[in-house]
């Protein structure tokens, strides 16, 4: 993805796709040259992308709405990009594109950032987890919600959807309603048949366009208080692109520029509202503080001793040794090469029952947990609230994959 550990490129550019397919990484301006210019003024830095990843997100932590936040979007964008091809490769259904399953993804890097404790792990690791998870319920609720092109986004949309989204896009609620009005009279008239295979929506004709507007026109004398002008075929079509917009704007918030105006009448940017002074002095201190540097190291080093010794005295009780030789063998299957318990069943010629009573992850997470919980309760002192044996929790599947050797690959640009 990057040329070497090139801080610059890590935190500042984005994936584009093209017709739903990764295409480039593109970089942003404003937070190269924000990059740029922390790497001259501080050039003992250390160079790993993680330790930038925490200084960037304690900066966040303390101004969640500035530029610490578009650097950790950044950052994020190959952990997305990599949790949404794995899905994608796994679950693939006709009406999604990996750029559905990225955009879908990237909608909870907000979510991620809000539920990392450094203290337990990478931001990365994390958030990939974080990622699989909410794409696969995702997609069990929403099949067919969003499509390949705007049109079957819009046949597969729903009400409640709709109106966020278009709320979430600034619109009127005067504006809104006619939206929404025009959008019904477009799922009534346009009822295209199924396309074969991997054939692609098409719009509707002129003639259905047409037929929209005068359906609208007569609907809006009764559904709409005040029932505002008629709208002709192309002011309707305009109308259903925006809706398709405001939607995938919903489902993946899009970056806001660092040159945008902070507040409506504000006009200092974003980048002149972040921690300046001391605090940003503090923090920078906190980064590059060697004593930090080696408790951070050796914090994580104690985390993975302590799982590490769960994991083994939990799969040592397993009994008899074969069992306990065919479970060990099934981890490895499952999180070293990603199978499901189906593929894991298929390939060892066993009922799928049969795996799941031998895998028993419910039962190695519960260990796992148990351990890592009373560990941080010791050492760290640390309650446990729900939100925190939530994140714990995310964290000990991130290192169970990392610990068998599942690591994701960046995706390549394509020529």
């Amino acid at each position: 993805m990057y040329d070497g550990q090139d801080l610059v490129e890590i935190f500042s550019t984005f994936a584009q796709f093209s017709e739903g397919r990764f295409s480039r990484w593109t970089p942003d301006p404003s937070l190269r040259r924000t990059m740029e210019r922390c790497l001259r003024q501080q050039p003992s830095l250390p160079t790993s992308p993680e330790v930038w990843a925490n200084y960037w997100h304690r900066v966040w932590q303390v101004n969640p709405g500035g530029l610490a936040r578009n650097h950790l979007y950044a950052y994020l964008e190959e952990a997305c990009y990599n949790a949404a091809n794995l899905e994608w490769q796994k679950f693939k259904f006709p009406e999604y594109t990996l750029e559905d399953y990225f955009q879908i993804a990237r909608s909870k890097v907000d979510s991620v950032l809000a539920g990392f404790d450094p203290e337990y792990g990478s931001l990365k690791g994390y958030a990939v987890v974080v990622f699989r998870g909410t794409l696969k319920d995702e997609l069990r609720q929403r099949d067919k919600s969003v499509g390949k092109t705007n049109w079957s986004l819009l046949r597969h949309t729903s009400t409640p959807q709709l109106s966020l989204s278009l709320e979430n896009y600034r619109l009127s609620p005067a504006t809104i309603d006619s939206y929404i009005l025009a959008w019904e009279c477009f799922k009534d008239v346009y009822v295209p048949t199924k396309p074969r295979g991997n054939r692609r929506l098409t719009a509707p004709d002129g003639n259905t366009w047409e037929a929209i507007g005068q359906f609208y026109n007569r609907e809006r004398l009764s559904q709409l208080q005040p029932p505002g002008p008629e709208c002709n075929a192309a002011t309707l079509q305009e109308w259903m692109e925006t809706c398709a917009r405001a939607i995938r704007s919903y489902l993946a918030p899009p970056m806001t520029s660092l040159n945008a105006p902070a507040g409506r009448e504000a006009r200092a940017e974003l980048q002149d509202v972040l921690p300046g002074g001391r605090t940003a002095e503090s923090l920078l201190a906190q980064l590059i503080n060697e004593e930090e540097k080696h408790r951070q190291k050796s914090r994580q080093e104690q985390v993975n001793s302590v799982l590490v010794a769960a994991l083994d005295s939990h799969i040592c009780q397993t009994r008899p040794e074969t069992q306990r030789l065919l479970r060990q063998r099934m981890l490895q299957m499952h999180y070293g090469q990603g199978l499901t318990q189906e593929e894991i069943a298929k390939q060892l010629a066993i009922s799928q029952s049969k795996v799941s009573r031998t895998l028993k992850l419910r039962e190695l997470n519960k260990a796992l947990l148990l351990a890592l919980a009373q560990w941080g309760k010791e050492k760290l002192h640390k309650d446990l609230a729900p939100n925190v044996l939530k994140s714990m929790g995310t964290s000990i599947k991130a290192w169970l994959l990392q610990h068998y050797g599942n690591l994701d690959t960046p995706p390549e640009t394509e020529t």
